[in-house]
């Protein structure tokens, strides 16, 4: 239906779908995700599968004609008490923040994920998290640590928008990192016995005191000029790019338009196993249609 890619109409329905796969290297499952609205919300978020099971998971689409969508993929590391954690409780947070604005709504939602996390040992998560609002027209999207976002347009076959990960690589979140209190060696931060790939994410006792910070970034875009959106873990972004997810994405809409958000999120993450990913893959896809 080309009048669905017409970016400059606005959006009249928006629709998610979200999958996860272990990675062939894992032996447990440690990403989460959600997907959820005012129509209903559903979460990926079994603990692991025995080894003889699928180890993959999908979600029913879910379409919003109304109010706002909420979708995260979250990325446990050193276990799934903190993404459990942030995907269980954030579409439900994010409801709660109904009378804020979008972005303040998703910003107060992860904050209070942070506050209520309790975790003694070391571990944790990053997400990358998004709220659209249909009334508004708004895309916000949250992201902390090497998860990612990207917002994807038919007008285009390079990604329009794409979160920065907070990696050691940046001087600023060295330099953040060291007047937290922390150290890092290697690109990596020190964390007792551990050495962990972010500077920021959800985390337990041990990664706060080692300067990790649960600070996300959260910015707001016009819906206009965008058709969906691609959130996933470090798992799909280590074998792809930015431009290659949303050329994926926009190649399925435009050829594959029987395709769900979920079977094409589906899709995403088993390009991504063919190009040598052995991490733990969880990807949301919404599409918007006009």
């Amino acid at each position: 239906d080309d009048d669905a890619l017409t970016v400059d109409a606005p959006v009249a329905q928006i629709r998610l779908g979200a999958y996860r796969r272990r990675g062939s290297s894992r032996a447990a499952m440690e990403d989460c995700v959600a997907i959820g609205a005012e129509e209903g919300v559903s979460i990926l978020n079994d603990r692991d599968w025995p080894a003889r099971e699928p180890s993959e998971e999908i979600t029913s689409e879910l379409s919003v004609t109304h109010g706002r969508a909420v979708a995260c993929a979250v990325d446990g590391h050193g276990g799934q008490e903190a993404s459990r954690h942030a995907a269980d409780r954030l579409p439900g947070l994010v409801a709660s923040f109904s009378t804020k604005t979008p972005e303040s709504a998703l910003k107060a939602a992860w904050v209070r994920c942070a506050e209520e996390l309790e975790l003694d040992g070391p571990g944790g998560a990053v997400a990358a998290c998004c709220c659209v609002d249909l009334e508004a027209q708004t895309i916000s999207l949250l992201h902390c640590g090497d998860a990612r976002g990207v917002v994807v347009s038919s007008s285009q076959p390079t990604a329009a928008y794409e979160t920065s990960d907070h990696t050691l690589k940046l001087a600023s979140e060295r330099a953040a990192l060291e007047n937290r209190g922390g150290s890092s060696r290697g690109g990596r931060v020190l964390a007792d016995q551990w050495a962990v790939a972010v500077p920021r994410a959800l985390g337990g006792k041990v990664w706060r005191a080692a300067g990790i910070s649960p600070a996300p970034d959260v910015s707001t875009l016009p819906c206009g000029g965008a058709d969906g959106l691609v959130l996933a873990s470090d798992g799909l972004w280590d074998v792809l790019s930015s431009d290659d997810a949303a050329a994926f994405v926009r190649a399925n809409r435009l050829f594959r338009p029987e395709r769900s958000a979920a079977q094409v999120a589906a899709a995403l993450a088993s390009r991504a196993a063919a190009l040598g990913s052995t991490d733990d893959v969880s990807v949301v896809c919404v599409f918007f249609d006009r």
